[in-house]
């Protein structure tokens, strides 16, 4: 495989994997490699790789030609995607989205909105068109709507065109798994959306907002600063638990309750010396009798065996 990618896209293959792969700090690898406009072809090759994806998904069961080593091979779809990004591959855009779409890489949903984010303003319009898509599922559309925010963020000029989209997709609330909603409402308040505050509110009011996002309707009111706290009671501004949420809290408080405190969870002292090793009175009346037989002739136990009498080869 190695011999279909030329360098400097090739040396991705075998790029270290600990080179802030699983951090939150991406080399610079238009200057670690010398990638420039001309490599974008390539890269975007790489991608889209089968066998690369397929290591991704599973390097253990992925049969790899000899060249490769997939120890270090399955991290070259990080490393492109990423170098794309910085290269601001305005053709990774339609890429990456159908990628997301097609694999649902956990990994994916964590780092695309920061590489539509380097892209730039040229990925909201795709990302805009499947956020609004109610043939996507919930996981890729909060990645798209996680995406919007960060460029909005990014670029204070196109600010108001994410809002708009972010704000578009939750008027249709009914129609969305309510941890989309949640995830709309908490873009829209990183984005400073006054303006939608009549929308987030609608959808509250229906009952159609995980609140593990952002919160109870007050709490998003002080959020965009439409409110202060003290208005509130504590219990206005703590979020609704959704219902398997809720299931899963009071199962774990009844444990707690029913559960009685060890000495040690209350901090009190224990001597070791009162706990006994000996085996409780009468405990040997409670075996049957053929263990009590048994109990002192097991193998290694037994101090009156005679010698001679071991198992094991005959001598000739």
């Amino acid at each position: 495989m190695s011999k279909s990618y030329t360098p400097p896209v090739a040396d991705l293959l075998t790029y270290e994997e600990s080179h802030s792969v699983q951090s939150g700090e991406w080399p610079n690898y238009i200057e670690a490699f010398g990638f420039t406009k001309e490599h974008i072809p390539e890269l975007l090759k790489l991608v889209q790789d089968d066998i690369i994806l397929k290591l991704f998904l599973d390097k253990e069961e992925t049969e790899v030609p000899a060249d490769i080593d997939p120890e270090l091979a399955w991290a070259a779809l990080i490393h492109a995607w990423r170098a794309l990004a910085q290269l601001q591959a305005t053709d990774f855009v339609d890429v990456a989205i159908q990628l997301l779409e097609t694999y649902q890489f956990e990994w994916m949903m964590q780092e695309f909105p920061t590489v539509f984010k380097l892209i730039g303003p040229s990925a909201i319009e795709p990302l805009a068109a499947v956020l609004q898509d109610q043939s996507s599922e919930r996981f890729e559309r909060m990645t798209y709507s996680e995406s919007l925010k960060h460029i909005g963020q990014e670029y204070p000029e196109e600010r108001d065109r994410c809002v708009t989209y972010l704000t578009n997709t939750l008027e249709n609330h009914q129609d969305n798994d309510p941890s989309l909603n949640g995830s709309l409402t908490w873009s829209l308040i990183d984005l400073k959306a006054v303006e939608s505050a009549g929308v987030i509110e609608a959808a509250y009011a229906a009952e159609s907002v995980d609140e593990m996002f952002a919160g109870s309707w007050p709490n998003v009111q002080v959020e965009l600063g439409l409110k202060q706290r003290e208005e509130f009671t504590e219990e206005e501004l703590k979020p609704k638990l959704n219902p398997e949420f809720e299931r899963m809290r009071e199962m774990i408080e009844a444990f707690k309750r029913s559960r009685k405190p060890s000495a040690l969870e209350l901090g009190l002292p224990v001597d070791p010396s009162t706990y006994s090793l000996d085996d409780p009175s009468g405990f040997k009346t409670l075996l049957p009798d053929t263990a009590r037989k048994n109990d002192s002739k097991k193998k290694g136990f037994d101090t009156t065996q005679k010698k001679g009498k071991k198992k094991g080869k005959k001598k000739r």
